[in-house]
């Protein structure tokens, strides 16, 4: 999935545009928590390194801080979102006050905050990206740099129950983080539980010489697989994919978004066939599907 073709690498796109490329970057749930940690580390890192040299203004300290900030909130409020960008403003500008505070020490005082900040922020980041299996966005599009501290700051206003519409929209064009931690639950209650179970009734019946009958380990979970929505999780909205009450799903998934969800059902090998999601089954159901 090229998503730098997909969206055009400029910095004036609206808020959603840019919050659901993003997102495409974090996927998973321990890359977006490092990002809660590590990109307020980055910016408070920043805001002490640019703290000098500071120019008295009356009263006030101007920092090449304080004139990035201008700029960057300037942006944040023009991306057709206003309470996001007052949010993301006002949390910026909160960890450049907190910044200002530490910096006026020594110089080696004043490096080590500004460095030891960014650099571990930096590090928290980059094993949260370990986790997804994927580069940061910035190095596709360097608009990500302004970016991160609008999509920690709409996670945050998401949890407390801010714009659902918003938050289903990058979902629906990033790919469902909701889907993986379902996934990843049903793993934990169904799957791994029944492992000692399916290797005592694959053993039983090859003593039987019945290796090939179907298993009930497998069965039985079949249907509970169905009833939460995690149910031929390969079909493509162009292949019929597009979901249903029954499947409690309402949108396809591309090859993006299946990859995870593929990876997280390979940990049991014969689990996708309880999501009837087994290859080679796959590509030929979705043939049968389209045509």
């Amino acid at each position: 999935m090229d998503i730098t073709c997909r969206y055009a690498a400029t910095p004036m796109r609206t808020a959603t545009e840019l919050l659901a490329q993003y997102a495409e970057y974090h996927r998973d749930r321990r890359n977006i928590v490092s990002h809660f940690v590590g990109v307020p580390m980055i910016v408070f890192g920043v805001g002490v390194l640019l703290a000098r040299p500071a120019v008295a203004v009356g009263d006030l300290a101007l920092t090449p801080a304080w004139c990035l900030f201008a700029l960057a909130a300037a942006w944040y409020l023009s991306r057709g979102n206003a309470v996001l960008g007052v949010a993301t403003s006002a949390a910026v500008a909160t960890l450049l006050w907190l910044a200002q505070r530490v910096s006026g020490g020594s110089v080696p005082s004043w490096l080590a905050w500004g460095t030891g900040f960014f650099a571990v922020g930096w590090l928290i980041q980059f094993v949260g990206h370990w986790y997804e299996g994927r580069k940061p966005a910035f190095v596709d599009d360097i608009v990500g740099l302004l970016v991160g501290p609008m999509f920690v700051t709409a996670e945050a206003m998401f949890l407390l129950g801010w714009n659902k519409p918003l938050w289903s929209e990058i979902e629906r064009r990033a790919g469902p983080v909701v889907m993986q931690k379902q996934l990843l639950r049903f793993m934990d209650e169904h799957i791994y539980p029944a492992e000692k179970r399916y290797e005592e009734e694959i053993e039983a019946n090859t003593q039987a010489g019945k290796r090939w009958t179907p298993l009930r380990t497998i069965e039985e979970l079949k249907p509970k697989a169905r009833a939460v929505g995690l149910w031929n999780l390969f079909l493509p909205p162009t292949a019929g994919g597009k979901g249903s009450k029954d499947t409690g799903r309402d949108f396809g998934l591309s090859n993006g978004d299946y990859a995870p969800l593929a990876e997280i059902m390979g940990r049991v090998p014969w689990s996708p066939e309880v999501f009837n999601c087994s290859a080679p089954d796959t590509g030929n159901m979705e043939t049968i599907e389209r045509y």
